[in-house]
């Protein structure tokens, strides 16, 4: 094979046999890639092949959550070590985490950032996407109960992203607003008060960190077809025309018992005109039946159809799956969790490409075959 350089490397592979397959899955028989040749000083030399490597060779990112590794199985960090190459902030960095009280760093969440996730990301070269800077979900109560006024607000808003960017000079791609829906029912409070802050953030965040990646990410946003993407494209069209933008995120949250259109995926992607970062990824397991003997093979199919859409787009960067591992997985949680598709958490949303023992599923080796092919 060659890379996006035209450099030629070697992939060892194992092909399964397609009739193991039901027809409609045979896309997911081989070939796994097992083993990465390239040709240095000294000749051709293997190494293991993972997930990382071969994104690499495409030149796109494989992402997942930076999670708290100190708190949960070892084995997650070894895995999220060996394979991505990308974090994305799961909490962290939220408004109401980092800054709890109005200008002030929150020294506790930015010491655990600093001393897990980026060094973490550092040692193993690893980018790191700041989620989020603005998210209607998480803003302090102070900014909720202040009783302020627009123009008060308006620089709260400026305030907060000039201090959390600052604070953070090793974070080069910015979540910058998280689910921004002018047509939606939730409860924005800034957007509520100020409409659209769209470009005023975005505004802010070119100003303070010019070289940095700026990206609106949001959910239902993947396929023409879906509810947030004539806001959302409207959104980038008009900060594109002002070089405020620099990507479009998509979440993806996926509901396993429903097959996706890839040919609508890449013409959604296509469509926004910039670079596109899927940064949630992963795929509900629960309304596919337990006992379904096909339901590994129907996750697996999708995943495999997410990287076939980003690596065939021609514009996607990142494939970035929120949280590793079934039971570390925001859907499984006990104190929370649940989505759109389902209130609440289930033990049997299994949506990760790692069983709850942290083993790979097929749809990771799906995903591993499909960027060789």
């Amino acid at each position: 094979m060659v890379d996006k350089d035209g450099n030629p490397f070697v992939v060892a592979v194992y092909n399964l046999d397609p009739s193991l397959f039901p027809e409609q899955y045979r896309d997911l028989a081989g070939p796994i890639p097992l083993m990465i040749a390239e040709k240095g000083e000294k000749g051709w030399e293997w190494t293991e092949a993972t997930l990382k490597k071969l994104a690499e060779k495409r030149r796109i990112y494989v992402g997942t959550t930076a999670t708290y590794f100190s708190a949960v199985d070892p084995k997650v960090l070894q895995i999220v070590e060996k394979h991505f190459n990308l974090l994305v902030t799961e909490n962290d960095l939220k408004w109401n985490n980092i800054e709890k009280e109005r200008g002030k760093i929150n020294t506790k969440r930015a010491n655990h950032f600093k001393e897990e996730t980026a060094k973490i990301a550092q040692e193993n070269g690893m980018q790191i996407i700041g989620h989020s800077l603005v998210f209607w979900e998480n803003y302090p109560e102070w900014l909720t109960t202040g009783n302020f006024s627009n123009e008060e607000l308006q620089q709260i808003l400026k305030d907060h992203i000039k201090l959390v960017i600052e604070e953070f000079p090793e974070i080069q791609i910015w979540d910058v607003v998280n689910e921004f829906h002018p047509t939606s029912s939730n409860e924005d409070f800034l957007r509520s008060k100020l409409g659209n802050y769209t470009e005023l953030a975005f505004q802010t965040a070119r100003e303070i960190n010019p070289q940095a990646t700026l990206i609106l990410n949001d959910n239902l946003n993947e396929t023409p077809s879906r509810p947030f993407f004539e806001s959302d494209l409207k959104i980038i069209n008009n900060l594109k025309e002002k070089g405020l933008v620099d990507g479009i995120g998509m979440h993806m949250h996926l509901d396993g018992s429903k097959d996706i259109d890839v040919e609508s995926l890449i013409k959604g992607m296509q469509a926004y005109g910039v670079p596109v970062y899927i940064t949630e990824l992963d795929v509900d397991m629960r309304r596919v039946n337990l006992n379904d003997p096909q339901r590994l093979e129907k996750q697996a199919e999708i995943y495999r159809k997410v990287m076939h859409a980003c690596l065939v787009s021609g514009v996607c960067k990142l494939f970035g799956t929120w949280n590793t591992g079934d039971a570390y997985s925001w859907l499984e949680d006990p104190n929370g969790g649940g989505s759109a598709l389902l209130p609440g958490s289930s033990k049997n949303a299994d949506p990760t490409m790692f069983f709850d023992d942290l083993s790979p599923k097929l749809a990771f080796f799906a995903v591993m075959a499909e960027m060789v092919k």
